[in-house]
């Protein structure tokens, strides 16, 4: 069972909450490029108040930072030979402040 504590350090990161947001509208792996695009979008409104960088900057920081943070929990898988990510059957503690955070920060 994953701690909530374990998923308030993870979602800590608003450029990682975007990329858990959108990985969680997906039905199956997204190339991390596509997920890098996505992110650069969500945060382009929010006028540099955490995310800053092109697309490509944001893949390199997905690679490096985020995904070594991600993958050890199990519930999310990079597919190496394709450069895919996606979210697999996260524990409800995950999904619950998932969904809040999303709600409190995107509406």
């Amino acid at each position: 069972m994953i701690s909530v504590d374990t998923v308030l350090d993870l979602l800590h990161d608003q450029e990682r909450r975007y990329v858990f947001y959108y990985l969680d509208e997906q039905t199956a792996p997204v190339p991390i490029g596509e997920v890098a695009e996505a992110v650069a979008d969500m945060a382009a409104p929010t006028d540099g108040a955490g995310i800053s960088g092109t697309s490509e900057q944001i893949e390199v920081s997905i690679h490096h930072k985020h995904l070594p943070k991600m993958e050890p929990l199990g519930f999310v898988s990079h597919h190496v030979e394709t450069n895919e990510i996606e979210i697999d059957d996260p524990p409800t503690t995950f999904d619950t402040l998932l969904i809040t955070t999303k709600v409190l920060e995107m509406e």
